[in-house]
């Protein structure tokens, strides 16, 4: 059997810069992984920095916070019943609020990091998959999309799960390179560490055949095998998170697949139909860069973007997991081929055009002798170019994306500031809405202030194990000798009593009056009053 390199697409692109004969000491910034990917990394920090504690936290948000501050008890007894797959999440963030606190910044920082080193490792697949100027505009290209930013500044397990499925690609590029089991090994821990933040990335590894099956003839054998054994631990390492979270699959029932869901994907991915639209057409044009053996790059990638929606469509009846948020781990891989169509848009650019701007000749895609300095130029004149515009077009929504509250949550922030400059001793308050029930939030955002009696609760959530309290089946015995009672709600009938349990809407609506009522955004506070006593 013939003996056949490295195709450049697996191979290391260090190796390659260093095979034109310079120098370690010599090489370009361009050449050196690390210095490629900062500046990427960099921008999707900082973008993802604007406005981050700007936006009020939501449900999931505040969900977090409640999971990540209990016991470690109430922890192990809210994960026996609901949540069990974010366990490992909540375990660091438990641990990361005992050190920098839960300030929405706080919060919100690991997601924030985890998309700047998600750019960054985009830079370095892109590198790897299609040369320098490609993984460059992939990297800036990632940071740019909405999506990016919006789940960069949530304190939810998506942006880091993002990360840890790009670090599980690379290390996947870096073991078919050179199929050494220390390298399979460290694609083992990354795949798991990927599956241990969201349980719906394990759909990646299905995407990963391609690179493996493409791998050079002369190692073909090996790879496929070691692939399977890295598949194999990494599923042993997952297994059992799986096996819980598939005992409280109820708690994904809610999710739809229907037309909508099927129709809308695109835009909820991207969180902008325009930086979709963009996207999709720029990454259809990926042929005209990905020439020769780089060309076995478009399987790796196209599989990666379509596969785990697909999967995911495919086993609805099993698991309701066809949700955008589950997929937004697929937004590197729509970077990397979108910045290859635009460097190769640059390849139709006339020389001429390029002279304004001259570029070092390293980053050119092109071997040296058939590269001038200025169709060089003009290329990289037009990738950036194609990023300047997307990054321009997806403004409007990089706005809306740091909007608070988030479009179609209650303004909790705005009722608990009501709460806290109004309550007196004694004050006790209550909760109703089917949709968003306010308890967890308005403890969080009271949790530096005085708080009313939870006057209703019989079991709290944390002895119930869950995120919902149980309630007083005799309301007026909790109620007690309570003067006025904090009614927050959520729901959108006239009716503040509307979606109270029947028991204490009735004891509410006999024993006190309405004394005042305001409204924020999905949001109404009610005061009651006893109606023997004075109003206030």
């Amino acid at each position: 059997m013939a003996r056949r390199t490295v195709p450049s697409w697996a191979a290391s692109g260090w190796r390659r810069a260093r095979g034109r004969g310079r120098g370690a000491d010599g090489d370009p910034w361009w050449h050196r992984p690390a210095l490629l990917a900062a500046g990427p990394a960099g921008f999707a920090t900082v973008l993802a920095l604007v406005g981050v504690s700007a936006r009020e936290l939501w449900g999931d948000e505040y969900a977090t916070w409640y999971a990540a501050t209990l016991s470690p008890g109430d922890l192990r007894r809210l994960l026996s019943h609901v949540d069990a797959v974010l366990a490992p999440y909540y375990l660091f963030m438990h641990m990361w609020i005992a050190v920098l606190g839960d300030s929405p910044l706080a919060l919100r920082l690991p997601s924030v990091l985890a998309v700047g080193t998600a750019a960054g490792l985009v830079t370095l697949i892109g590198r790897r998959l299609g040369g320098p100027l490609t993984g460059l505009v992939a990297g800036f290209l990632f940071g740019a999309i909405p999506a990016v930013s919006r789940y960069g500044q949530e304190a939810r397990p998506y942006a880091p799960a993002i990360m840890a499925t790009a670090l599980a690609t690379l290390l996947l590029l870096r073991a078919v390179a050179q199929p050494r089991w220390s390298r399979w090994l460290g694609y083992s821990v990354g795949l798991a560490l990927a599956g241990w933040i969201h349980i719906v990335t394990v759909t990646l590894a299905a995407a990963h055949a391609p690179a493996v099956r493409r791998a050079p003839r002369v190692a073909a054998g090996p790879s496929v095998r070691r692939w399977s054994v890295s598949l194999l631990v990494a599923a042993l390492l997952v297994m059992p998170l799986a096996v819980v979270g598939a005992r409280q699959s109820e708690a994904v029932a809610w999710v739809p697949r229907d037309r909508a869901a099927v129709a809308t994907l695109p835009t909820r991915l991207f969180a902008s139909s325009t930086v979709a639209t963009c996207t999709v057409v720029l990454s259809t044009l990926a042929p005209l860069t990905l020439r020769g053996e780089r060309r076995g790059s478009l399987p790796v990638l196209a599989a990666w973007a379509a596969v785990p929606p697909m999967l995911c469509f495919l086993i609805y009846p099993v698991w309701h997991v066809f949700l955008y948020r589950y997929l937004l781990f697929t937004l590197p891989a729509w970077a990397i081929l979108a910045a290859a169509g635009a460097v190769g848009l640059g390849r139709l650019v006339p020389a001429s055009l390029g002279s304004a701007l001259p570029i070092p000749d390293g980053l050119r895609e092109d071997p040296p002798a058939r590269g001038h300095p200025a169709l060089v130029s003009a290329r990289v004149t037009v990738a950036l170019g194609l990023f300047a515009g997307l990054l321009w077009a997806g403004l409007p929504d990089q706005v809306v994306v740091r909007r608070s509250p988030v479009a179609g949550e209650p303004d909790f922030r705005a009722a608990a500031r009501a709460v806290a400059a109004r309550t007196r001793p004694g004050d006790g308050i209550a909760y109703g809405g089917s949709y968003r029930n306010g308890r967890i939030a308005l403890a969080y955002e009271l949790r530096s202030s005085p708080r009313p009696a939870d006057v209703f609760v019989k079991i709290t959530p944390q002895a119930a194990g869950s995120f919902q309290a149980i309630e007083c089946d005799q309301p007026e015995r909790c109620l007690g000798p309570t003067g006025r009672v904090w009614l927050v709600t959520s729901t959108g009938s006239p009716d503040p009593f509307a979606e109270l349990s029947p028991p204490i809407a009735d004891v509410l609506r006999r024993e006190f009056t309405v004394s005042d009522t305001r409204w924020w955004t999905g949001v109404r506070l009610v005061l009651l009053t006893r109606s023997d006593r004075p109003t206030g």
